[in-house]
């Protein structure tokens, strides 16, 4: 894969629901009442961010100030420099990372943050949904895609989708100057090029108006992101905020890897963060349970499309955590052996994949298997928080031993 989607990690580390309750202070900013939002019936339960970058100030530092931060992770969160290029900015006694700021018609989220893949039984569809509503309102939201981001309006079609049921009507553009007429929004995702002088006045422009201007970074895994392009964004506009070119961690608060914090950490308006109808989500699993699935297909050696026979809903594609093997030969283009600490070439996935067996039928695709959210992350959203197969019965349908799987890096 291009970039990092749902990469699962070795599960087992414990999310938001444990963070002790934050103080709530009532101060008030140009932005809106401040307060934190943990405890509350009406109140978003935590955000999930996969990949994301934190938020600094104008001038590259920490934002210490709550005045132009929505979220923050939480207090357990730190900034990592994952692609090793020495430019990371740590946090250090400025407080929780930033990975949400609101301020100048503009809003800036450190990761993709509503992707199909994402978990919409955390709050993150309602969240952004609120953003826009408080600070769009309605109409046209132009998605720029003319210049080389992997994360198209394509990508985040479920949230879309909810988003037109709301009356919103997302296109996207790849003549962006040209287009910029008539909108009420823009969406920037991590841009792999720059924009020219003139699209950057034209955006100036378009903010100016009264359009405003929604960007999503991401983290610098594998150097995937764009940081400079997306901060020359920033800039043209005079934001008090700017993206850091780093990968925030939270070893305690996560999804199920520690580059997926999720967080309660919430300093902005009260009204983005109010329970709303979001993406439609399957049935609710009890992540804390185990579940027994039956194996409809089986893609390759850790994906498998399940149902589950004592609860309503359709198939899930699930894929196990921990693990990885080999692509079929169709699918060679998505392995990628360096994700993967522990024997390294030894694990053989390339020389698997030419000789793994697609579409395998029996007896694997009538196995059951133990489930739970620990060791398994949904392929699409609908088990977002479901049961995910922990084990298998792999019988005729393996494609590498079970010696030969390698140790999950991220």
């Amino acid at each position: 894969m291009q970039r990092r989607r749902f990469l699962e990690g070795v599960a087992g580390t414990t999310t938001a629901a444990g963070l002790a309750a934050a103080d709530e202070a009532g101060s008030q900013t140009a932005d809106g009442p401040i307060r934190t939002h943990e405890g509350h019936d009406d109140t978003v339960s935590e955000l999930y961010f996969d990949s994301t970058c934190s938020l600094l100030d104008a001038d590259g530092a920490p934002l210490a100030s709550d005045d132009h931060v929505a979220v923050r992770a939480a207090d357990t969160a730190t900034v990592t420099d994952e692609d090793g290029n020495g430019d990371a900015q740590p946090y250090g006694d400025a407080g929780a990372p930033a990975l949400v700021t609101v301020a100048d018609g503009a809003v800036g989220i450190g990761a993709p943050f509503v992707t199909d893949d994402t978990d919409f039984t955390a709050g993150n569809d309602e969240f952004l949904l609120n953003v826009w509503e408080e600070l769009i309102g309605g109409g046209t939201v132009l998605w720029d895609e003319g210049h080389d981001q992997y994360y198209t309006a394509d990508e985040f079609g479920s949230f879309t989708d909810r988003a037109a049921e709301l009356g919103y009507t997302v296109e996207s553009t790849t003549e962006l100057t040209a287009d910029l007429d008539g909108a009420a929004a823009l969406v920037i995702t991590s841009p792999s090029n720059p924009y020219t002088d003139a699209e950057l006045s034209a955006i100036q422009s378009f903010r100016d108006d009264g359009g405003t201007v929604v960007l999503h970074s991401q983290s610098d895994y594998n150097n995937f992101d764009e940081t400079d392009n997306i901060n020359a964004v920033a800039a043209a506009l005079a934001l008090p905020f700017r993206f850091d070119d780093c990968q925030v961690v939270d070893e305690q608060n996560n999804a199920g890897s520690f580059f997926q914090p999720v967080t309660t950490n919430f300093v902005g308006r009260d009204a983005f963060f109010t329970t709303r109808d979001g993406v439609a989500t399957g049935p609710a699993f009890d992540p804390t349970q185990e579940y027994t699935a039956e194996i409809v297909e089986a893609a390759d050696g850790d994906t498998f499309t399940v149902t589950f026979p004592d609860r309503e809903g359709g198939e899930e594609e699930v894929r196990v955590l921990g693990v990885d093997t080999p692509e079929v030969p169709a699918a060679a283009g998505a392995e990628d052996p360096t994700e993967w600490e522990g024997p390294g070439t030894r694990c053989g996935h390339d020389d698997w994949s030419r000789t793994a067996t697609p579409g395998c039928t029996t007896p694997a695709t009538r196995a059951t298997t133990t489930c739970s959210r620990r060791s398994c992350r949904p392929v699409r959203p609908a088990a977002a928080s479901g049961g995910k197969a922990t084990r298998r019965n792999r019988g005729d349908c393996a494609t590498v031993p079970s010696s030969n799987w390698c140790s999950r890096r991220r």
